[in-house]
């Protein structure tokens, strides 16, 4: 029992853990499930383990870090163990400015990475980014407006692009009008606009 207790503090000196992750980490050590049972017992009364307090500082870790959406959160400390009734405590929490801001934060940065793609592409992977971190379509939709869809391509980022397409599909085989329209249809679910991969092609081959 002392040997079990002294391995689980010492895995709770590293960071906060859930009950479920301290059990699952005793298992690995093939200790007996009466021994693992008496152990968290222990911890929990002695307050090293409290799930309520680990959502607590979860969500101000998150506040002040990766900013992720509450469903997101709520998905990875469920993946914790953190069972549902401890879950509501983050309804208290996370408030639904504090969920706009996040988005809003993630958003700019979305935004930032994706500067010189074509419209579309940069719209696919700004919702991409977003969806990843838990943020739903209506919340960030208004954000999406910001875009300006005139804004200039990064012609160099294209060129290479046509280049490696125009490479690929010439060493499979194809040429001519065939050529043109397999290149023309893979930029274009690249995002990028039919006018300018036609013109680019017509202009240089």
């Amino acid at each position: 029992m002392n040997n079990c207790f002294d391995l689980a503090l010492n895995y709770l000196t590293y960071r906060s853990r859930t009950i479920k992750e301290v059990k699952d980490y005793l298992k690995r050590k093939k200790f007996r499930q009466d021994v693992i049972d008496e152990t968290l017992d222990k911890l929990i009364e002695y307050n090293y383990l409290n799930d309520r307090d680990f959502v607590k500082l979860a969500y101000e870790s998150n506040k002040v870090g990766k900013q992720l959406s509450k469903k997101r959160l709520e998905y990875d400390l469920k993946n914790k163990g953190i069972n549902r009734e401890d879950l509501k405590l983050l309804e208290s929490l996370y408030s639904d400015k504090e969920e706009r801001e996040h988005c809003y934060y993630h958003f700019q940065i979305l935004t930032k990475k994706t500067e010189g793609f074509p419209y579309n592409k940069r719209i696919q992977k700004i919702m991409h980014g977003l969806n990843s971190k838990g943020f739903g379509y209506n919340l960030y939709s208004s954000f999406l407006n910001e875009i300006d869809k005139d804004t200039q391509i990064d012609m160099e980022a294209f060129i290479n692009q046509f280049e490696k397409t125009l490479r690929r599909f010439q060493n499979r085989g194809y040429s001519d009008y065939d050529l043109k329209n397999r290149v023309i249809k893979s930029l274009m679910g690249k995002g990028y606009d039919y006018s300018i991969i036609s013109d680019y092609y017509n202009e240089n081959y």
